[in-house]
């Protein structure tokens, strides 16, 4: 199987383009451990239905490294599913929490059949700090095709960023860095 990589600049701080309005088979949304979901999802919420939230409680999810589940949503919504992935701690946050996340998207997509996932980069995230959006997309971008070379199969699984516009930039500037070649 193959990757494909696509990044859409339509997600807006204000009101305007949010991550409820985004048209997917699957959501990809992560919480970290010991904190409430993100204020960023409450639109979400709302447009599920309040799913996102019953799922939270009904699997005891805290947010651990790789702890996930996917949750249905209720007819009408933009988004098939969505993939509720744990973070880890904030504060230990690292690339090897986005190479957890990543193969955790994917092989959750690959499984369900699912062509696309769409991953939400919020404004003012809290990783920040621990990893530029360039090389979070790089190290995605890396992950994901070697995840999905060793699949069966010649199909292909689109990977979208919906980002700020300032944001996209950088996320693809992380999704066309050379990768290094090992020994």
């Amino acid at each position: 199987m193959k990757a494909k990589f696509s990044v859409s600049g339509i997600l807006t701080a204000k009101d305007g383009y949010g991550i409820e309005r985004i048209e997917t088979p699957m959501l990809l949304v992560t919480k970290f451990a010991g904190m409430n979901l993100s204020r960023d999802y409450t639109d979400l919420e709302a447009a599920t239905g309040d799913a996102l939230n019953r799922a939270l409680h009904k699997n005891s999810f805290t947010g651990d490294l790789g702890e996930h589940v996917v949750v249905k949503t209720p007819e009408g919504c933009l988004q098939e599913r969505i993939l509720l992935v744990g973070l880890g701690r904030a504060q230990q946050f690292s690339c090897a929490g986005v190479r957890e996340l990543i193969k955790t998207a994917v092989n959750a997509a690959v499984r369900r059949k699912i062509s696309r996932i769409s991953v939400p980069v919020v404004p003012n995230r809290t990783t920040r700090g621990n990893l530029t959006l360039s090389s979070t997309a790089y190290i995605m971008r890396c992950v994901a095709s070697d995840v999905l070379e060793k699949k069966k199969g010649n199909g292909e699984l689109e990977i979208e960023f919906v980002a700020s516009p300032q944001a996209k930039r950088h996320l693809l500037a992380g999704l066309q860095r050379q990768r290094r070649k090992t020994a």
